[in-house]
Protein backbone atom coordinates (compact mmCIF):
# COMPACT_ATOMS: atom_id res chain seq x y z
CA UNK A 1 0.00 0.00 0.00
CA UNK A 2 2.71 2.46 1.04
CA UNK A 3 4.73 1.83 -2.14
CA UNK A 4 1.66 2.36 -4.34
CA UNK A 5 0.62 5.62 -2.66
CA UNK A 6 4.14 7.02 -2.53
CA UNK A 7 4.51 6.29 -6.26
CA UNK A 8 1.85 8.97 -6.89
CA UNK A 9 3.46 12.44 -7.06
CA UNK A 10 2.65 14.62 -4.05
CA UNK A 11 0.81 17.23 -6.15
CA UNK A 12 -1.48 14.55 -7.57
CA UNK A 13 -2.17 13.20 -4.09
CA UNK A 14 -3.22 16.65 -2.90
CA UNK A 15 -5.45 17.12 -5.97
CA UNK A 16 -7.01 13.67 -5.46
CA UNK A 17 -7.60 14.48 -1.78
CA UNK A 18 -9.31 17.77 -2.64
CA UNK A 19 -11.35 16.13 -5.40
CA UNK A 20 -12.47 13.32 -3.08
CA UNK A 21 -13.52 15.88 -0.43
CA UNK A 22 -15.59 17.88 -2.94
CA UNK A 23 -17.13 14.70 -4.40
CA UNK A 24 -18.00 13.43 -0.91
CA UNK A 25 -19.86 16.64 -0.04
CA UNK A 26 -21.72 16.54 -3.38
CA UNK A 27 -22.74 12.88 -3.00
CA UNK A 28 -23.79 13.38 0.64
CA UNK A 29 -26.06 16.28 -0.39
CA UNK A 30 -27.61 14.12 -3.14
CA UNK A 31 -28.02 11.25 -0.67
CA UNK A 32 -29.75 13.52 1.85
CA UNK A 33 -32.15 14.75 -0.84
CA UNK A 34 -32.89 11.16 -1.90
CA UNK A 35 -33.87 10.00 1.62
CA UNK A 36 -36.30 12.86 2.33
CA UNK A 37 -39.38 10.64 1.63
CA UNK A 38 -38.14 8.23 4.33
CA UNK A 39 -37.72 11.04 6.88
CA UNK A 40 -41.28 12.20 6.23
CA UNK A 41 -42.86 8.86 7.16
CA UNK A 42 -40.57 7.27 9.75
CA UNK A 43 -38.00 7.85 12.47
CA UNK A 44 -36.22 4.71 11.25
CA UNK A 45 -33.72 5.89 8.66
CA UNK A 46 -31.29 4.27 6.28
CA UNK A 47 -28.77 3.51 9.07
CA UNK A 48 -31.50 1.62 10.99
CA UNK A 49 -32.09 -0.42 7.83
CA UNK A 50 -28.34 -1.13 7.51
CA UNK A 51 -28.26 -2.35 11.12
CA UNK A 52 -31.58 -4.24 11.02
CA UNK A 53 -29.79 -7.61 11.39
CA UNK A 54 -32.91 -9.81 11.22
CA UNK A 55 -35.42 -10.31 8.39
CA UNK A 56 -38.25 -9.38 10.80
CA UNK A 57 -36.66 -6.03 11.66
CA UNK A 58 -35.88 -5.28 7.99
CA UNK A 59 -39.47 -6.19 7.04
CA UNK A 60 -40.87 -3.90 9.76
CA UNK A 61 -38.72 -0.95 8.60
CA UNK A 62 -39.61 -1.47 4.93
CA UNK A 63 -43.30 -1.70 5.83
CA UNK A 64 -43.09 1.60 7.76
CA UNK A 65 -41.41 3.34 4.84
CA UNK A 66 -44.11 2.46 2.33
CA UNK A 67 -43.60 2.31 -1.46
CA UNK A 68 -42.16 5.84 -1.74
CA UNK A 69 -39.75 5.25 1.12
CA UNK A 70 -38.57 1.97 -0.38
CA UNK A 71 -37.99 3.66 -3.75
CA UNK A 72 -36.07 6.42 -1.95
CA UNK A 73 -33.93 3.81 -0.16
CA UNK A 74 -33.15 2.10 -3.47
CA UNK A 75 -32.10 5.43 -5.00
CA UNK A 76 -30.04 6.35 -1.90
CA UNK A 77 -28.19 3.03 -2.02
CA UNK A 78 -27.21 3.69 -5.65
CA UNK A 79 -26.02 7.21 -4.78
CA UNK A 80 -24.08 5.70 -1.86
CA UNK A 81 -21.73 4.15 -4.44
CA UNK A 82 -20.31 7.63 -4.99
CA UNK A 83 -20.19 8.30 -1.25
CA UNK A 84 -18.22 5.13 -0.50
CA UNK A 85 -15.65 5.72 -3.25
CA UNK A 86 -15.20 9.35 -2.13
CA UNK A 87 -14.80 8.72 1.60
CA UNK A 88 -12.54 5.68 1.17
CA UNK A 89 -10.18 7.59 -1.16
CA UNK A 90 -10.31 10.67 1.10
CA UNK A 91 -9.50 8.69 4.27
CA UNK A 92 -6.83 6.63 2.51
CA UNK A 93 -4.99 9.74 1.29
CA UNK A 94 -5.52 11.68 4.53
CA UNK A 95 -4.25 8.93 6.84
CA UNK A 96 -1.26 8.06 4.65
CA UNK A 97 -0.37 11.72 4.09
CA UNK A 98 -0.57 12.57 7.78
CA UNK A 99 1.41 9.44 8.68
CA UNK A 100 4.23 10.62 6.40
CA UNK A 101 4.16 14.27 7.46
CA UNK A 102 3.91 13.61 11.21
CA UNK A 103 6.77 11.07 11.33
CA UNK A 104 9.14 13.67 12.83
CA UNK A 105 6.73 14.35 15.73
CA UNK A 106 5.48 10.83 16.53
CA UNK A 107 6.68 7.30 17.27
CA UNK A 108 7.24 4.81 14.47
CA UNK A 109 4.20 2.73 15.49
CA UNK A 110 1.95 5.79 15.05
CA UNK A 111 3.23 6.23 11.49
CA UNK A 112 2.72 2.50 10.82
CA UNK A 113 -0.82 2.77 12.20
CA UNK A 114 -1.54 5.56 9.70
CA UNK A 115 -0.48 3.33 6.81
CA UNK A 116 -2.67 0.52 8.18
CA UNK A 117 -5.62 2.93 8.28
CA UNK A 118 -4.89 3.92 4.67
CA UNK A 119 -5.40 0.30 3.59
CA UNK A 120 -8.33 -0.27 5.93
CA UNK A 121 -10.10 2.82 4.53
CA UNK A 122 -10.22 1.11 1.14
CA UNK A 123 -11.48 -2.07 2.84
CA UNK A 124 -14.26 0.03 4.45
CA UNK A 125 -15.34 1.18 0.99
CA UNK A 126 -15.47 -2.44 -0.23
CA UNK A 127 -17.48 -3.47 2.84
CA UNK A 128 -19.89 -0.60 2.15
CA UNK A 129 -20.33 -1.80 -1.44
CA UNK A 130 -21.03 -5.35 -0.21
CA UNK A 131 -23.49 -3.99 2.37
CA UNK A 132 -25.35 -2.01 -0.33
CA UNK A 133 -25.57 -5.14 -2.48
CA UNK A 134 -27.07 -7.11 0.43
CA UNK A 135 -29.56 -4.32 1.23
CA UNK A 136 -30.66 -4.10 -2.42
CA UNK A 137 -31.31 -7.87 -2.26
CA UNK A 138 -33.45 -7.31 0.85
CA UNK A 139 -35.43 -4.60 -0.97
CA UNK A 140 -35.86 -6.86 -4.01
CA UNK A 141 -37.03 -9.79 -1.84
CA UNK A 142 -39.57 -7.53 -0.11
CA UNK A 143 -40.93 -6.29 -3.45
CA UNK A 144 -41.09 -9.75 -5.05
CA UNK A 145 -43.15 -11.08 -2.14
CA UNK A 146 -45.72 -8.31 -2.75
CA UNK A 147 -44.83 -6.51 0.47
CA UNK A 148 -44.89 -9.52 2.78
CA UNK A 149 -41.10 -9.69 2.95
CA UNK A 150 -41.34 -13.44 3.64
CA UNK A 151 -38.48 -14.12 1.22
CA UNK A 152 -36.00 -11.84 3.00
CA UNK A 153 -33.01 -14.03 3.85
CA UNK A 154 -31.09 -14.08 7.13
CA UNK A 155 -27.88 -14.16 5.10
CA UNK A 156 -28.62 -10.80 3.50
CA UNK A 157 -29.62 -8.96 6.68
CA UNK A 158 -26.78 -10.41 8.79
CA UNK A 159 -24.22 -9.74 6.03
CA UNK A 160 -25.36 -6.13 5.72
CA UNK A 161 -25.28 -5.73 9.52
CA UNK A 162 -21.75 -7.17 9.89
CA UNK A 163 -20.42 -5.15 6.94
CA UNK A 164 -22.00 -1.96 8.30
CA UNK A 165 -20.60 -2.45 11.83
CA UNK A 166 -17.10 -3.15 10.52
CA UNK A 167 -17.26 -0.24 8.07
CA UNK A 168 -18.41 2.19 10.78
CA UNK A 169 -15.65 1.00 13.15
CA UNK A 170 -12.95 1.53 10.49
CA UNK A 171 -14.27 4.94 9.39
CA UNK A 172 -14.59 6.21 12.97
CA UNK A 173 -11.11 4.95 13.94
CA UNK A 174 -9.50 6.39 10.78
CA UNK A 175 -11.25 9.74 11.30
CA UNK A 176 -10.04 9.86 14.92
CA UNK A 177 -6.50 9.13 13.65
CA UNK A 178 -6.75 12.03 11.19
CA UNK A 179 -7.96 14.41 13.91
CA UNK A 180 -5.25 13.24 16.34
CA UNK A 181 -2.51 13.67 13.72
CA UNK A 182 -3.77 17.15 12.82
CA UNK A 183 -3.54 18.04 16.52
CA UNK A 184 -0.02 16.55 16.71
CA UNK A 185 1.07 18.54 13.66
CA UNK A 186 -0.42 21.75 15.03
CA UNK A 187 1.15 21.32 18.48
CA UNK A 188 4.42 19.98 17.05
CA UNK A 189 4.86 22.87 14.64
CA UNK A 190 4.10 25.40 17.39
CA UNK A 191 6.63 23.77 19.73
CA UNK A 192 9.22 23.72 16.92
CA UNK A 193 8.57 27.42 16.18
CA UNK A 194 9.10 28.27 19.87
CA UNK A 195 12.37 26.34 20.01
CA UNK A 196 13.72 27.92 16.86
CA UNK A 197 13.17 31.50 18.12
Amino acid sequence: MQVLIEAIPCVWRVLLLAGAAVALIWFILRHERAIQPIKKVSREGIVDFELARTPAMARWILCLWGPQGRDAARQALHIDSGVLVSYSVLLCLATSGLASISSQYTAEWVVTLGWWFAGLSLVAGMLDAFENWALLRVLRSYSQDRGSGVGIRWGDTVSAWLAALTKFAIVIAATLYVLAMLAVLFLGSRAYARLSV
